[in-house]
């Protein structure tokens, strides 16, 4: 592992729910994890993630990814899906499904792209296991 993915690891910081990542002075990412729904639907965990512009394309999404998967197992979480995946983050969209997730429906003109308009949004899923 990268250097910089060891100290990246051991500086996520929990802050009820929240989780902060720093490296050196300089805030790189950070992501919450909560239920999809409240009550029956508390089983499945959803994520929002945050990533710094600096930090884009080093390896970070797929390390927060990876990083609140293992989260959500500990605590439970039987799946975990992303409501709004933007249809046009090719790079995300991408990246959610080397992470094992699935495309498993699509809301057209379910987002307001500051320069294309409106553009579909995907709803992205994936079971998660305990090893």
């Amino acid at each position: 592992m990268a250097p910089f993915f060891s100290v990246v690891l051991k500086n996520f910081l929990q802050i009820w729910g929240v989780f902060f990542c720093t490296f050196g002075f300089a805030d790189y990412t950070t992501y919450i994890i909560k239920p999809n729904q409240t009550g029956l639907g508390s089983h499945i965990a959803n994520c929002s993630y945050m990533v710094c512009p600096d930090a884009r394309g080093k390896g970070v999404g797929r390390l927060i990814c990876e990083h609140s998967i293992t989260e959500a197992q500990q605590l439970g979480y039987k799946a975990m899906q992303f409501n709004l995946v933007v249809s046009t983050n090719h790079a995300a969209v991408a990246l959610w499904q080397k992470c094992g997730f699935k495309i498993i429906g699509t809301i057209p003109e379910g987002f307001k792209h500051q320069s294309l308009g409106y553009v579909d949004a995907h709803i992205m899923y994936r079971k998660l296991s305990k090893a």
